[in-house]
């Protein structure tokens, strides 16, 4: 709940004061015309590598590897996006941190870390449409709460054994 009241009230009150401090220096023209500029580079920089990512997905799936941090990368790369077309300064420096690859990497770090704590302590649990149950254990394993095993049978009798 603290999370959401700093996101939706804190956070445009300090972007309208930066915004309107740096106006205040360098013209309100020109700052106008600086998260214009960021929006419009971040857009461009977001779908470049939003199709980077979507690219990498797709020849993993071809290779029949599951893409999950690729995946993950996607939303990271989408939420990037998100803030750069959102006007302000601190979500400028966010989404260019979310989309820029090496910087991305170090946020893919700290989302994977702290989801494995979710998961592990319990808060965070993962299940499927299908009844899948799994739980993420200390040594990062997924179990399932069921154990399957899948097989096909025919039946043999004694007439038929010597027939195969």
């Amino acid at each position: 709940m603290f999370f959401l009241f700093i996101l939706l009230i804190i956070m445009p009150i300090v972007e309208m004061w930066l915004l309107i401090s740096i106006g205040s220096q360098i013209g309100a023209g020109t700052t106008i015309l600086l998260v214009v500029f960021t929006g419009v580079t971040g857009a461009w920089l977001a779908k470049k590598e939003g199709l980077r990512a979507l690219t990498s997905i797709q020849k993993q799936i071809n290779q029949g590897i599951m893409p999950a941090q690729e995946m993950i990368a996607g939303l990271v790369i989408f939420a990037g996006g998100i803030l750069l077309l959102t006007p302000g300064f601190i979500t400028d420096a966010l989404g260019f941190s979310f989309i820029i690859p090496g910087t991305r990497t170090m946020w893919l770090r700290f989302f994977g870390d702290y989801f494995a704590k979710k998961i592990a302590s319990g808060h965070i649990h993962i299940q499927t449409e299908n009844g899948f149950n799994a739980e993420m254990h200390s040594n990062d394993t997924i179990t399932n709460d069921e154990d399957v095993i899948d097989v096909e049978y025919r039946e043999v009798d004694s007439t038929t054994k010597g027939e195969e």
